[in-house]
């Protein structure tokens, strides 16, 4: 039986994979939209923005509002979210 986490990234787009590489790595940070465009500069700003949408739809990321932005990490991240006042 194939898991969840196999069927997500057997259906992934190149910058959709990316992006969940990137956060992956760094399953203890969290990464605002705009770092993450920085961090992955062969992408457009437009396919960062497509990718994180459809990887937040099927559960792959999780996102935060945090004041007027929005933080991402993997799903799969053990470090609790840091909440800025």
């Amino acid at each position: 039986m194939i898991g969840r986490e196999d069927n997500v990234t057997s259906d992934l787009s190149h910058s959709e994979t990316l992006v969940l590489n990137l956060l992956q790595a760094n399953p203890d940070s969290t990464f605002s939209f705009e770092e993450l465009v920085r961090c992955l500069p062969e992408l457009h700003w437009s396919a960062v923005f497509s990718a994180v949408d459809q990887l937040s739809r099927c559960g792959a990321i999780e996102m935060r509002r945090k004041g007027f932005d929005y933080v991402l990490r993997s799903a799969g991240s053990t470090s609790e979210y840091t909440v800025g006042v």
